[in-house]
């Protein structure tokens, strides 16, 4: 299958369209990346008849030295982020929305209504800020995807968070993060975890002992996680 460009209502994506049309996987790149980065992905996750859409960030984010990537919001989060590790005081976090956040959710919600049309069955991921707004977009609306594939997100607005997964109680979703991450903090992910899980959703952090990135390791349990 190639990949094709293709325009919707809201946002630009690379597709790779398979004709059978039975399931839709969605994987949302995070802050600086663009459609491209997760592409590889779609030799490595265990997933068959499925059309691959690869989303791209609705802001330019720009680099120095002709570099341009893109975003869903602007990454404010990090500093909200240090502050709370700094203090050990995660209660910063019940009431944080990152500024653009909604923008964002818009954009892909619509995105995903229009796709939705031609699946019996969605697969929703995303890696760091793109595992983020995935989750935002799987809490706040009506529709369940078949699973959520969170790579390396982190934890905001945990009390809103918290009341809306009691929403999703039962849902067995897949989380990932590295033990030396040093742009998302690995304790947050614990701490995203934990909430979760509390609220009812099912979901065991897969740690590994390495960076921001997604290693065979998480590929591996990934497929485990698809086949359940």
């Amino acid at each position: 299958m190639d990949l094709a460009w293709k325009n919707f209502s809201t946002l630009d994506c690379l597709v790779s369209q398979n004709t059978n049309f039975q399931t839709g996987v969605v994987l949302i790149h995070g802050f600086g990346a663009n459609a491209y980065d997760l592409v590889s992905l779609k030799d490595c996750l265990d997933i068959s008849n499925a059309s691959w859409y690869f989303p791209n960030g609705i802001l330019s984010i720009s680099f120095g030295g002709g570099y341009e990537g893109r975003a869903w919001f602007p990454i404010s989060i990090a500093n909200k982020l240090q502050e709370v590790i700094a203090t050990g005081d995660w209660r910063l976090l019940e009431n944080y929305e990152p500024e653009g956040l909604e923008k964002a959710f818009q954009s892909i919600s619509q995105f995903l209504k229009e796709i939705s049309e031609f699946h019996e069955t969605l697969i929703l991921g995303g890696f760091s800020q793109g595992a983020m707004l995935a989750l935002e977009v799987f809490l706040r609306s009506s529709w369940i995807p078949k699973k959520l594939l969170l790579f390396s997100g982190t934890l905001f607005a945990s009390k809103r968070w918290s009341e809306l997964a009691k929403q999703k109680k039962g849902f067995l979703f897949f989380q990932s993060h590295g033990t030396e991450d040093a742009i998302l903090p690995y304790s947050a992910a614990k701490r995203l975890n934990q909430v979760l899980n509390e609220s009812g959703m099912i979901g065991e952090l897969v740690s590994f002992e390495d960076g921001h990135t997604i290693p065979s390791i998480v590929i591996t349990k990934a497929n485990e996680y698809l086949k359940i």
